[in-house]
């Protein structure tokens, strides 16, 4: 396998096994850091350069049109329950409700 993949053109892209490494005399890969790597455009040179594969077409339905079985799901039921807010004429939206302050603090006595 080995053999038939190192004549490939991306070869080096490929995840290896680490005891091949050995085995092979391969050379063990070189770590970049992100900016060397962003500066080379590596990703962008890649995504132009010629390709020896066609894309893949599929205009017909595949295996007869079979469809995948989905389990019918549980419905679960999900009720809302909210309080009224009521703000008083003239007073000040707060910025944190009363009823939800942890008040503990303020009930410890000194």
């Amino acid at each position: 396998m080995y053999n038939l993949m190192k004549d490939l053109p991306d070869f080096e892209c490929y995840p290896l096994p680490s005891h091949w490494y050995e085995k092979f005399g391969i050379p063990p890969r070189k770590t970049v850091s992100v900016r060397e790597f962003v500066e080379s455009e590596y990703t962008l040179k890649m995504a132009l350069k010629p390709k020896m594969m066609t894309a893949i077409l599929i205009n017909e339905p595949q295996q007869g049109g079979k469809l995948a079985i989905v389990p019918e799901t549980e419905e679960i039921k999900v009720e809302v329950i909210s309080r009224p807010f009521e703000l008083k004429e003239g007073e000040a939206f707060p910025a944190v409700l009363s009823s939800l302050k942890d008040d503990t603090e303020s009930q410890q006595v000194p």
